[in-house]
Formats: structure tokens, sequence, C-alpha cells
């Protein structure tokens, strides 16, 4: 008997999604021009830096705006909701049949039983009324649905984590608290490292999404991935998940 998948919920200010046009780096909101990020207690940024209250989204009500979303798993729950508005979805570069989305009220879309593999989805708004009152697409965020692999069958996931003393910190990187209480190591030093070991069929990173952030990669078992976490608003996020 083959293994439950494990589940993992993406945010949707998370590095790993890519928004086209995105503007969330604008000091105020901008809906018409592309994806806004907004937080539920504190609104758009209002300033670089600023610490996002509450809960976070991105919406929009520009006809043609879209994001995408690339995972290894089986399945994928894109959380968020459309109000006098439609929109198209492609799989793996195959547009869908909207029968297929099994949309409810704040599910945008639902696929699962997906072969095991690397999958890349594409959500595009079709807001043809854009004049209208409340006429957006709000995205939440994305749960994705991932198999153990084959040496892992009829197991459960356990979840551990690594902690600051099992990472090495090679460079000048600093140890800083925020205005919020939360501690993080920092380098501004182009080259700086963390390394780590550890037996398991997949890693997450957490790090700090901000106006301020800069690029970085990930290698893993000599495959790299790079990711920009830049944000109108400053929160801690998932920044990279691989397996």
């Amino acid at each position: 008997m083959a293994s439950n998948p494990s589940y993992l919920c993406i945010d949707n200010d998370s590095p790993e999604l890519s928004y086209f046009p995105s503007v969330n780096l604008e000091p105020s909101p901008n809906v018409t021009g592309g994806w806004q990020l907004l937080y539920s207690g504190s609104g758009a940024a209002l300033a670089p830096g600023q610490v996002g209250v509450g809960t976070s989204y991105h919406y929009t009500n520009l006809n043609g705006a879209s994001f995408m979303v690339q995972w290894n798993g089986t399945g994928i729950d894109l959380m968020g909701t459309a109000t006098n508005a439609s929109y198209s979805i492609s799989l793996d570069e195959s547009p869908l049949p909207p029968s297929s989305y099994n949309v409810s009220q704040t599910v945008l879309a639902s696929l699962n039983d997906l072969e095991d593999a690397y999958h890349t989805i594409l959500l595009t708004t079709m807001i043809t009324t854009p004049s209208t009152p409340n006429a957006f697409i709000t995205f939440d965020e994305a749960i994705i649905a991932y198999a153990p692999p084959p040496t892992a069958d009829n197991t459960t996931a356990v979840p551990y984590t690594i902690n600051d003393s099992d990472l090495a910190f090679m460079g000048l990187w600093s140890y800083v608290t925020d205005s919020t209480g939360t501690s993080m190591h920092v380098s501004t030093s182009a080259g700086d490292r963390v390394q780590t070991t550890f037996g398991g069929s997949a890693i997450t990173v957490y790090g700090l999404v901000s106006s301020y952030s800069g690029r970085y990669s990930v290698i893993i078992d000599n495959v790299s991935l790079s990711r920009a976490p830049i944000s109108s608003l400053s929160s801690m996020r998932r920044t990279a998940h691989l397996r």
C-alpha cells in the first residue's frame, strides 16, 4: 500500500512564486497595474522595510495578469477567490478546461492525482470589466501535495528543525534581532554561505522577505536554484523548499 501524501503550504509572498506583472515595490496600492501585496492589518507598504501585520494576500483587477507556481509533487490547491472575474489555468503548458478546476468558495483550483514529477501551473486573470466595482482576483496560498520517495513507502513524514548550532556559517554573517523580536543571521556580503547536512526526502529554508533582501542561490546534492526574496513588506517566510 502506498504512503499517504505530505502537504506543504506556500504563502502568497514567498519567493517561490512568480507574479506577472508585480507592483509589490510601489509605495501605495496599484491593483490596476498588476499583483499587489497587502496585509489585512497594515495594508500596502508605505515605506521600505515596513513589517506586514495580519494575513497577507495578493490581488489584482488587471486583465491578463498571471502568477506561476513550480513544484515537485502530485497535486496542488490554489487558495483564493474570484469576485466578478474569471481566469484560465494551464498545467505544464497545457490549458485546462474550467470544469477541471474543482472550484469552491475559497479555492481557485484543486488538482490532484498528478504524476509525481516537476510541474508548472499558471493562472491568468480574465477581467473584461475592470471598471466594475469589486472586480478582482485574490490569491492567498498554494498547498502542494508530494509523495515520499519509493524507499520510504508505507511511512509517515516526520518534520524536524535543524538548529542554528547545526549550521555552519561561513563569511561575514552577523546575528541581529529585528523590531518584532525575531532573531536571525544576516549577511550583506556576496559569497557568504551557510551549510548543513541532513537525512530525509525534503528540506525547507526560512528567511526574511523584504524590500532590502538580495538574491541568493541554494545547492542541494549539486542541484542549484536561485531566488529573490524581495517584497514591499517585511515578513519571515519560506524562501526555498527542495525535495
